[in-house]
């Protein structure tokens, strides 16, 4: 029994700075919070149907936003990271386009986000990953018809999906910096305008950068 209880002990105290270098070698792994902001591109496609004639319009602007994120990430494996976060970012993004007598605007607002991601780490201190979410976006939605002299205002929550690829790369076990590329696609939106039937889409890419504290 006291040979058994040595040669576990021994095993023990081997496997110890193994452990603790593996674990160490992964400033990954825990809670984290962190502010971002960048460029917003937003997309809005507009087709209007008044029963006889079908117009379609593309348009396109950006601008910039800023936001927050909280998270948290395990290792799978010692270089597999998995995570699940969510976010909250703000928009003065506005896009504006026209299709025959109606002119349609989208201004973005606010965006909620929640997602998972998942990442591999290279060179000890960088992290590349993938990510995927469901987002909500908050959009102010006007539309008015010259020919008709009609006004249609509202705002609107919206559901979606996004898809995003990043880097991080930690600065030391409690601090790192990001770079994210992200793309988002919104329900669409209907009303009637008068005799035509306006329905909008909005698809949205953002270029961010980011800073982050774990605990």
């Amino acid at each position: 029994m006291n040979k058994l209880f040595l040669a576990a002990s021994a095993a023990m105290a081997l496997a110890a700075p193994a452990m603790a270098q593996t674990s160490d070698s992964s400033p990954f792994t825990g809670p984290r919070v962190e502010l971002h902001g960048g460029w917003d591109w937003l997309r809005a496609r507009t087709h209007t149907y008044d029963g006889v004639t079908d117009t379609r319009y593309t348009d396109h602007n950006n601008d910039g936003f800023v936001g927050g994120q909280i998270g948290y990430d395990y290792a799978i494996r010692p270089t597999t990271i998995v995570g699940v976060f969510g976010s909250y970012d703000l928009s003065n993004n506005k896009e504006c386009g026209t299709a025959g007598t109606v002119t349609s605007c989208f201004k973005a607002n606010r965006n909620i986000e929640a997602g998972a991601r998942v990442g591999e780490v290279f060179g000890g201190n960088n992290l590349v990953y993938v990510k995927g979410a469901y987002v909500n976006g908050r959009f102010g939605a006007n539309s008015s018809d010259s020919a008709t002299n009609t006004y249609l205002s509202d705002h609107e929550k919206q559901d979606g999906w996004r898809a995003g690829v990043g880097i991080e790369h930690a600065l030391s076990k409690h601090a790192y910096v990001k770079a994210e590329y992200n793309y988002s696609r919104y329900d669409r939106f209907h009303g009637q305008l008068g005799p035509e039937d306006v329905s909008l889409r909005l698809n949205r890419q953002e270029a961010l950068g980011g800073l982050g504290l774990r605990f």
